[in-house]
């Protein structure tokens, strides 16, 4: 799965710990107090696992400014990555796109 090409796509404005429908179970507690943290924690242990288990990880994360959880702030991005302009590099921390 990790050779796979992958995009996590974040929000840096999805940081908000009491957004209404941010789930509040002990376990996704556990990844972060919120979805930016979440994502990112989700990215970088997917990647440590992939060293760990010493295969190709082709994942990339990608760091969307001033969007919050926000499916119609996301998706031109989305787009862009998918079949625009915007190529990311495989097994990069998660950068911040211009």
């Amino acid at each position: 799965a990790f050779a796979m090409p992958m995009t996590v796509l974040l929000g840096t404005s999805d940081n908000d710990p009491e957004h209404p429908s941010l789930p509040r179970q002990a376990e996704a507690e556990a990844q972060g107090p919120h979805r930016l943290a979440r994502g990112k924690a989700f990215y970088d242990g997917a990647r440590g696992r992939a060293v760990t288990d010493k295969v190709q990880f082709n994942w990339n994360c990608a760091l969307v400014p001033n969007i919050g959880h926000d499916n119609k702030g996301m998706a031109p991005v989305a787009v862009d990555i998918l079949f625009g302009e915007a190529k990311l590099q495989p097994g990069t921390d998660c950068r911040l796109l211009n």
